[in-house]
């Protein structure tokens, strides 16, 4: 089968800058990539889930100072590639959405808010069709939504959650009078949820619901998380060793790992994503909330984290990985150490199963587990990013040493 995209904003948009390709060379192409990294592909599954429609939330910029006067809503064009000014390109609609998310895309087109630089905006659908709008702006244009209140009103009217700035306060209605304004911000995150992952009970998988704001970092679509969850969990090894997992997020994986009937220590920095975890895991009746420990912290950047976390660190059967585009950086060689020193004699080192949008940077840390013993046992591409030089995946790391 030749599966092509077809957009019409594919000569001018840096959205999708591998469109010209159709599904066999797309893949053949990701296969290339991790062959020129030196990743051994021969026995690599290659995931295709469908042409499109995959995104169940959008991140564009809006840009209300345009040279005609109309405001643009969309991304970049390929002007970076000249060296020239990037331009916002006006996108009234994209083949990557799945169909609500579009729908919404197209009714927030009919009423911008009012802005007046640049600013980023992202559209979420949830599962249960709840519409969010997340604009990571200025604090003046902040200010000015709030004080010009109308635009707020009609979007509340038609059923949105709005949450603006980098902390992801909700703007809600404001019933201190004495501040005289008809909303206000939020004290704190408010978690809907907005994105959901797979667990698997008694032999079927089942969805169950991931919470965050609207901000929160997730992957792209329902569908394709369903894939990489699956992945991971048929990745593991098959003992009920405890599992750790790095990089835990909001709970996309966590969720999954948490349904094993195994012991799992769950480290991640972001205190907002920790606490939307939380939420998600409580919502999950297979879960034993005794079996799940949750660690806060930098552990990739910050040596005192690092030293903190390691000491829970004992017996482990598989370390589960899902690090940020930067890789594990020097925090993998200090835990392959550590591992290597705290495993019990007799048993074999840990599994790795390591989840990576980022080829480059999964290449790096593969070096580094190769020098200590480990080879990939299983590579499976996954397609969530079709027609973009970006691809998922998850790779399975198996060591002898230690038997």
């Amino acid at each position: 089968m030749v599966d092509t995209l077809s957009c019409r904003f594919a000569d001018i948009c840096s959205g999708c800058d591998l469109i010209h390709l159709n599904r066999e060379e797309l893949r053949a192409r990701r296969f290339e990539v991790l062959n020129s990294l030196g990743i051994e592909t021969v026995d690599a599954d290659y995931r295709w889930i469908r042409t499109g429609g995959l995104r169940d939330w959008l991140e564009f910029t809006l840009d209300p100072q345009t040279s005609d006067g109309t405001p643009r809503f969309g991304l970049f064009d390929r002007s970076f590639e000249t060296g020239q000014k990037r331009d916002v390109v006006d996108l009234d609609s994209c083949p990557q959405l799945t169909a609500p998310v579009e729908a919404w895309l197209r009714e927030f087109r009919t009423d911008f808010p009012p802005v007046r630089q640049r600013t980023g905006v992202r559209l979420r659908v949830s599962p249960q069709g709840l519409r969010g709008i997340w604009i990571d702006g200025a604090n003046v244009d902040i200010l000015g939504i709030l004080e010009e209140q109308n635009w707020l009103d009609r979007m509340f009217a038609k059923g949105a959650v709005i949450e603006v700035g980098q902390r992801h306060k909700r703007v809600i209605a404001n019933k201190a009078k004495a501040i005289g304004r008809k909303y206000r911000l939020s004290d704190q995150p408010q978690f809907e949820p907005w994105f959901e992952t797979v667990y698997r009970k008694n032999g079927d998988w089942k969805k169950a619901s991931v919470y965050g704001a609207i901000g929160t970092f997730t992957q792209p679509g329902f569908e394709s998380v369903s894939h990489i969850a699956k992945e991971v969990v048929e990745s593991l090894d098959s003992s009920l060793l405890p599992i750790a997992e790095f990089g835990g997020g909001s709970g996309s994986i966590t969720i999954p790992l948490a349904t094993l009937g195994r012991d799992i220590d769950v480290y991640e920095f972001d205190q907002i994503a920790i606490s939307a975890a939380q939420t998600g895991l409580s919502k999950v009746d297979v879960v034993r909330p005794e079996s799940i420990a949750v660690n806060s912290g930098d552990f990739i950047n910050s040596d005192r984290r690092f030293e903190a976390a390691i000491k829970s660190q004992l017996g482990y059967g598989t370390v589960v990985v899902d690090p940020p585009r930067a890789g594990l950086g020097r925090f993998l060689p200090r835990m392959l150490e550590y591992l290597q020193r705290a495993t019990p004699a007799g048993r074999k080192q840990p599994d790795w199963v390591y989840v990576s949008c980022f080829p480059e940077s999964f290449s790096k840390d593969f070096a580094v587990l190769k020098e200590h013993g480990y080879q990939i046992s299983r590579l499976t591409i996954i397609e969530q990013f079709p027609f973009t030089r970006h691809f998922e995946m998850v790779a399975q790391l198996s060591s002898k040493k230690g038997l």
